[in-house]
């Protein structure tokens, strides 16, 4: 397809243009002229990539590799690497620079309360330093734009140079606390600290973590870790804290020596001040602690406010009493439902242990102010959701906090209403729920192992009939319904665009939106407050939208038996070991215990291939870097060949009114938009005994760009977002020549190229897993 470079903004090309000069400067200048030659070479090659001989072309490419020297492939992989990152800074800039643009509006509308649960994902994880140094580029490359493209020139260079001399990926095993930081100092900084304590027309935004209390999802999770990952958000909202009890004893200070105030209220400021202190450790007793400065600084605040009014930095701390009541950033709790049965019997049991100790530091504290719910993994039963009640008032002496029942396979969604109907069949469970949970039922849906297990048509539209069964049982018995939805930032694990997104959700699922934002997506939400206002409104827009436009969807036995035929043709492929060992043999699959890209195993422990062994992050993992990413559209063209024609005309009309059918296939396109079969064909190497399956991929491949062309009329797969299909098309070669040099990586067993090239895909491809 023809280049069409007008359909990206001029002011955004011209970042890319600086920030990539910038970096070619600092090659040169650290590296030396040979190196900076051989990175401008390869550059200036890779552009022929994006023409009709790309074979021919990335043979060459891969062929002149070979001969390099290792050091050299490690340098190239980090230019290129490096060069898509700050592509991304850039990308950022120019969103910060167009929001700013425009226009506010006062008009006074309905609320959205936004849920956004941080997890512990970073599979590209970054240290603090470098992403301090990719924020502030992205501040200086932003300074910019308002300055009419003035840059200073000389700070720019200053964070390449730093960026460039340290590497992006991670040559050390990160902890669980690790993450913790690396989530925190996105989410928790001080201008982010800012933007969620201030009040906002259009949203009401909370922030829960899955960091610390994922029992089930992380094995060296226990109860010391927990404590410690506590313990780093409390850090950094007593610092927010204190900065703000500072600034409003600076203030009265003022005044008293203007004899407005008296010295009295001054010295009761900084008393308050003081003893802020009592509570700067996570601890046994912490809620009495906290429990009783708040209630001092309470006492005081009608004072407080007789003299300074509405003061900003007061306002902040009656909402931080709101929004963070223990001072920390509230956790999410999961673990096996048959390690919760164990536990009800094993006094030693981790998570029951995790569960006292977080008792006995909330005391008279509500304990929902340190953890927002109980997750229950694999509940199959209502005697599940029963033994973790059970286990709470056990281990806690109370009942405050929600169990929650999560149904991730396609097993556990089927059976949801059943599991459900079971158990508000006895009516202690449902005084239960009204007196001690509110009324309020939450119910979590797991998008990636059912993805895993049938594909993704069929897993969402499992999800989408599911979500309504189960928002009409817990309706039924007088109760409001609560969705939270497990997904990832891929298409393969429940993303995509936030209005594809929650376009076919329940109402009661748009009604208080709870998600997930794992590792990459935090870095691109909490860029600045620009863009996470920007994302915030968005969704809170879209949320009006349905709202305004509730859709109840009708059954289409067309939809019902594609989806069918699509989930046959999946779980041929899936179910065949054999095959499945040669695909995973090329990808970085191998490499996911050596390759440091998070605190948890990649996969778990059993013999040979198993589907339910890989974690959904790996596994997505396995596809998005290799350039194939399979699991989205295998047995979408096998399906619709097996139509008849009444049935193919009702899917068409279904992509005009289904919203749900629509958004999954403008999710398709964007999938197929980043397929490049001709690299995952370098991994693969399609020769002999391979060449079967290869031909068998491709021609999957083509019925599923087939399909969606045939039923939306467009042969562009991405016709409703052009700039995004131009963006693709220009990001593309400067991936082509990592993939390229990944597969020399796993040739070699190359673990140091293997995480350089892990990490540039990732930024390039902008996701894992």
């Amino acid at each position: 397809m023809k280049a069409n470079l007008r359909l990206l903004p001029e002011e955004l090309r011209h970042l890319v243009r600086i920030a990539t000069a910038t970096l070619g400067e600092v090659i040169h200048e650290v590296e030396g002229a040979a190196v900076y030659r051989k990175v401008e070479s390869y550059r200036r090659r890779l552009k022929a990539t994006r023409g009709r001989d790309k074979r021919k072309n990335l043979d060459a490419i891969l062929k002149s590799l070979r001969r390099e020297r290792p050091a050299l492939r490690l340098q190239l992989s980090g230019a290129f690497s490096l060069q898509l990152e700050l592509v991304n800074c850039c990308e950022a800039a120019y969103r910060t620079w167009r929001v700013q643009r425009r226009p506010v509006h006062d008009e006074t509308r309905e609320k959205t309360l936004i849920n956004l649960v941080l997890t512990a994902h970073p599979t590209e994880a970054r240290s603090l330093e470098t992403v301090r140094w990719l924020n502030e580029m992205t501040g200086v490359l932003l300074e910019g734009l308002n300055r009419q493209f003035h840059f200073d020139e000389i700070r720019m260079r200053s964070l390449v140079r730093l960026l460039w001399l340290r590497a992006l990926s991670k040559a050390t095993k990160p902890t669980v606390t690790d993450e913790a930081d690396y989530i925190f100092s996105l989410a928790l900084s001080e201008d982010s600290l800012d933007f969620i304590l201030s009040e906002h027309p259009d949203f009401t935004l909370r922030l829960r973590t899955w960091v610390g209390g994922d029992k089930d999802g992380h094995p060296l999770i226990d109860q010391h870790v927990m404590r410690a990952c506590l313990q780093r958000s409390r850090q950094r909202l007593l610092a927010d804290l204190n900065r703000r009890l500072e600034r409003i004893a600076d203030d009265l200070e003022g005044l008293s020596h203007r004899h407005q105030v008296g010295a009295a209220d001054v010295r009761r400021m900084r008393a308050l001040r003081a003893a802020t202190a009592s509570f700067a450790q996570v601890e046994k007793g912490d809620g009495r602690r906290i429990l009783g400065w708040t209630e001092r600084y309470l006492a005081f605040s009608r004072r407080l406010e007789s003299i300074l009014g509405e003061h900003h930095e007061h306002l902040a701390i009656l909402r931080m009493f709101r929004k963070f009541p223990a001072f920390v950033l509230p956790i999410e709790m999961r673990e096996d439902a048959g390690l919760i049965h164990a536990a009800l019997r094993a006094k030693n049991a981790p998570i029951r242990g995790m569960l006292s100790r977080l008792a006995r530091i909330a005391g008279p504290l509500k304990i929902t102010a340190y953890a927002r719910g109980f997750v229950i993994s694999h509940c199959e039963n209502g005697e599940d959701l029963s033994a973790a009640c059970r286990l709470i008032r056990l281990a806690t002496g109370a009942a405050d906090l929600p169990a929650i029942p999560l149904f991730e396979t396609s097993e556990a969604l089927h059976g949801g209403r059943q599991i459900l109907n079971s158990w508000f069949g006895e009516r202690a469970n449902l005084a239960l729920v009204r007196k001690q949970w509110q009324g309020r039922f939450e119910i979590m849906l797991g998008y990636s192992d059912s993805a895993k297990q049938v594909g993704v048509l069929s897993s969402r539209y499992l999800l989408s009939k599911t979500m309504r069964e189960l928002e009409k049982t817990v309706k039924a018995h007088g109760l409001r319904p609560v969705f939270f939805h497990g997904s990832g930032g891929s298409v393969d694990r429940g993303g995509g665009s936030l209005k594809e997104q929650i376009q076919w959700w329940a109402d009661a699922a748009v009604a208080t939106p709870k998600m997930t934002v794992q590792g990459e997506m935090i870095q691109r939400w909490f860029a600045n407050p620009e863009i996470l206002n920007s994302q915030c409104v968005h969704l809170a827009d879209e949320v009006r939208a349905r709202r305004a436009a509730r859709h109840e969807p009708r059954f289409s036995a067309a939809l019902e038996k594609f989806a069918g035929l699509q989930e046959l043709a999946y779980r041929e492929l899936t179910d065949d070991a054999a095959c499945m060992e040669r695909l995973l043999q090329a990808t970085p699959y191998r490499f996911l215990e050596v390759l440091h890209i998070g605190s948890r195993p990649a996969k778990r422990a059993v013999g040979g291939f198993s589907l339910d062994a890989l974690r959904a992050i790996p596994w997505v993992l396995c596809w998005t870097q290799t350039r194939i990413l399979w699991p989205t559209w295998w047995g979408l063209g096998s399906a619709w060949k097996l139509m008849a024609s009444a049935e193919r005309r009702e899917l068409r009309r279904l992509y005009r009114t289904d919203p749900f059918f629509s958004s999954f296939l403008k999710m398709l396109g964007f999938t197929l938009a980043k397929v490049e079969m001709e690299i995952w064909e370098t991994y693969f190497h399609p020769d002999g005994e391979r060449r079967d399956l290869a031909r068998r991929i491709r021609a999957e491949c083509a019925g599923a760009r087939a399909f969606l062309a045939e039923v939306t009329g467009e042969d562009d797969p991405l016709w409703y977002r052009p700039w995004l299909r131009e963006s693709i098309r220009m990001r593309n070669p400067h991936i082509h020549i990592l993939n390229l040099l990944q597969v020399l990586a796993i040739e070699d067993d190359d673990d140091d190229l293997m995480r350089s090239t892990l990490v540039g895909i990732a930024c390039g491809m902008m996701t894992t897993g």
